[in-house]
């Protein structure tokens, strides 16, 4: 139980160390054979790249990191029809994760996703140069009303 945790060094003697060294075909070896570990070993090194592929295709980050749960998911169910001979894992996973991005960006032009107005502009909360044209038509329209020739400045109102 204790050997997964670090010891007075830092190091540690979990297998998932032992895991790194191996190579993409050996890891996949393991994978098929019900290894946990060996897939969280080909998480870390490929779900960065996965998910660069994905935020490039539909160009959003939270559909991007779903895509990649997805692509993640479904390479670990298909783990068994890998063949070292046909070519090598990450083409193969990169294969899924392409194919698994056309397939969202798709879905979402077809929902009309990228049509849709930004939540954040629509409830206030846009941009700064939304901001700074919203205060200076308010500070105009304020002046209009004022008589105030000095726009910059808040007009402040004593009351007795």
């Amino acid at each position: 139980m204790f050997d997964d945790f670090p010891d007075k060094n830092g190091s540690s003697n979990a297998r998932p160390d032992t895991l790194d060294a191996l190579s993409d075909e050996q890891l996949m070896l393991e994978v098929q054979g019900g290894d946990g570990d060996a897939f969280t070993v080909l998480f870390d090194r490929y779900n960065r790249l996965v998910l660069t592929v994905a935020l490039r295709i539909v160009h959003d980050a939270s559909e991007a990191q779903e895509v990649t749960q997805n692509v993640f998911f479904e390479f670990y169910r298909a783990a068994r029809r890998f063949d070292p001979a046909r070519g090598t894992l990450k083409v193969w996973l990169l294969q899924f994760a392409y194919h698994r991005s056309i397939n969202r960006r798709n879905y979402l032009l077809l929902r009309q996703f990228y049509n849709r107005p930004d939540l954040d502009s629509s409830h206030g909360l846009g941009s700064e140069n939304e901001h700074n044209a919203a205060r200076a038509r308010s500070r105009t329209q304020a002046s209009g009303r004022s008589g105030a020739k000095n726009l910059g400045k808040p007009t402040h109102i004593v009351s007795p």
